[in-house]
């Protein structure tokens, strides 16, 4: 069942371990949150709160939204993040994890967070912005606590709330 209007709210995180040279990474969840709102409107097309819409969020509605929706709606995204680009704090991460649990609740999915963050990982890889996946990070964005994975198997290995 389609729903009208959602919201989710994931928080940024810090690196532990880096796990570029192992594929293992550790991070933790910290206290600065993104929000995104979307919402079905009259109309056709993606429309992006502020402005812009990144390659990233595209890719993610693009990987979890079918095709119908957007063709027979209006998808007004709102993203509000405390979490600072660039700064080593996982806003992208957060983002995509984020924007891939709204595009699941908002077809009424069943929230599977296995399926949401792969969604958010595979398509932070296609965009660009991690070079492992980053699967640790969006764990501990998605989870909170602390977290140990491994990022090239997708695969949570211990988790510290």
């Amino acid at each position: 069942m389609l729903n009208t209007k959602v919201r989710s709210t994931v928080h940024g995180a810090i690196s532990l371990v880096n796990a570029i040279a192992t594929g293992y990474g550790s991070a933790l969840g910290i206290s600065l949150k993104v929000r995104v709102e979307m919402e079905l409107q009259e109309g056709n097309g993606i429309l992006f709160q502020p402005e812009g819409g990144t390659p990233l969020l595209r890719n993610i509605i693009n990987r979890s939204l079918p095709k119908e929706i957007i063709k027979n709606n209006l998808l007004v995204i709102k993203v509000d993040s405390q979490i600072p680009a660039g700064m080593g704090l996982k806003s992208s991460s957060a983002v995509s994890s984020a924007t891939a649990l709204a595009c699941t609740a908002l077809v009424g999915n069943e929230l599977d967070d296995k399926i949401i963050l792969n969604l958010a990982v595979r398509a932070s890889l296609d965009a660009g912005v991690t070079i492992t996946g980053a699967y640790d990070d969006s764990t501990a964005c998605y989870f909170g606590g602390i977290v140990v994975t491994n990022n090239y198997e997708y695969e949570l290995i211990q988790e510290e709330l």
